[in-house]
């Protein structure tokens, strides 16, 4: 239906003004006009069946906050019976007509268990999702996470498969239509004007499992700083116990911390605002340290790496738009990677001035694929 009528689709929440539709009560009092209310851009989640029905639209937005969820189908069978009252019209020679009918009562019932979806059925998944130009890397995300989970994909899984095509967020989309002043300030040409840049990073080996952090450098013209939106997973799971950190020291010795202080929910990305005074330093010098921090002792995991910001996609792009100025043009640094995993909090912890030489194992650039990765104690 979707695709048939050729529209776009994004992934968006609506915040409802004072009354909303989950307040039975709303409705009932003296003045109601009606919900009032406006699309946010996040957090805001389509996931399950929704994910299929994301798939059809012609152009698919899903902003930096925004998350697609995909895992296993099942099959349930729902019956209803309905009864009705119909009265008729009868003939003299016995033929007659039916002239009203009324509904006076319904049953549903659930088949149980739920029964799994067919190898066959999946092949109607994946020829569904081939006809709407999604990648074939979808199906097998679904397919390993089970049911009763969710995977969320990375913004490298979403933009690799083509499930999301463009990362303007719902809100800027629905201010393009400019139907009221809220709606008109938003659609300024500076205010919807965003840059991206990504990478997904191999961190190496956490507690439990290898470790991926997705990067997101986002800027929005005239504002005064850039947002980071870091995601950290491990087996395509997100890190969701506190204290969960990922910090970015700048070139010239700035620390930002994303925390997980910044999330409404498990599955949001841990954000941080950085100066665009400090950011523009990149266009000198590409180098910055990120680190990544999760759990307490003897479970916690401190994983870092130096890396050249040119591997992020869309780099030079976001530094021109930002800072007015070229990205460095010397070539890609290959990305330096270690792991630190405390033994029980008895191995001391490298001060910040040796860490660059105690901590930081040099890798050919294979180890962005986490092929490389060392292991240091």
């Amino acid at each position: 239906m979707i695709r048939q009528r050729g529209l776009e689709i994004a992934v968006g929440q609506t915040r409802f003004f004072g009354c909303e539709p989950s307040d039975a009560s709303c409705a009932k009092r003296s003045g109601f006009a009606g919900y009032h209310g406006i699309v946010s851009s996040g957090p805001a989640y389509c996931a399950s069946a929704c994910s299929f029905l994301f798939a059809g639209g012609v152009k698919r937005y899903v902003g930096v906050l925004a998350r697609i969820g995909v895992h296993q189908t099942i099959r349930r069978q729902t019956h209803v019976l309905t009864r009705y009252m119909v009265h008729f019209l009868k003939y003299p020679d016995g033929h007659r007509v039916e002239v009203s009918r009324q509904t006076i009562g319904q049953t549903r019932w659930t088949d149980e268990p739920e029964a799994e979806t067919s190898a066959a059925q999946y092949r109607d998944v994946a020829a569904y999702l081939k006809q709407m130009g999604i990648g074939d890397g979808v199906l097998p995300l679904v397919l390993a996470t089970p049911n009763t989970s969710i995977h969320w994909m990375t913004s490298a899984e979403l933009f690799d498969t083509s499930m999301a095509t463009d990362r303007t967020d719902a809100a800027q989309l629905i201010a393009r239509l400019g139907r009221d002043q809220l709606a008109a300030y938003h659609a300024s040409p500076d205010y919807r004007t965003v840059t991206l840049a990504h990478a997904t990073l191999p961190m190496g080996q956490g507690s439990d499992g290898p470790v991926l952090l997705s990067l997101d450098f986002t800027y929005r013209r005239n504002d005064g700083a850039i947002r980071l939106a870091a995601m950290p997973t491990s087996n395509g799971r997100p890190f969701e116990r506190p204290p969960l950190d990922v910090s970015v020291t700048m070139p010239k010795g700035q620390v930002e911390v994303a925390s997980v202080a910044t999330r409404q929910m498990p599955s949001d990305p841990l954000t941080v605002s950085i100066p665009k005074s400090e950011f523009c330093d990149l266009a000198q010098d590409g180098m910055v340290r990120i680190e990544f921090e999760s759990g307490r002792a003897p479970n916690e995991t401190r994983l870092s790496l130096v890396t050249n910001a040119q591997i992020f996609s869309s780099m030079p792009g976001l530094l021109k738009e930002a800072c007015g100025e070229p990205a460095p043009t010397q070539a890609p640094t290959p990305t330096h990677a270690n792991v630190a995993l405390r033994d029980g909090g008895t191995s001391p912890k490298p001060s910040p001035a040796a860490s660059a030489k105690s901590r930081l194992v040099p890798a050919t650039s294979k180890s962005l694929d986490g092929s490389d990765s060392q292991r240091l104690w």
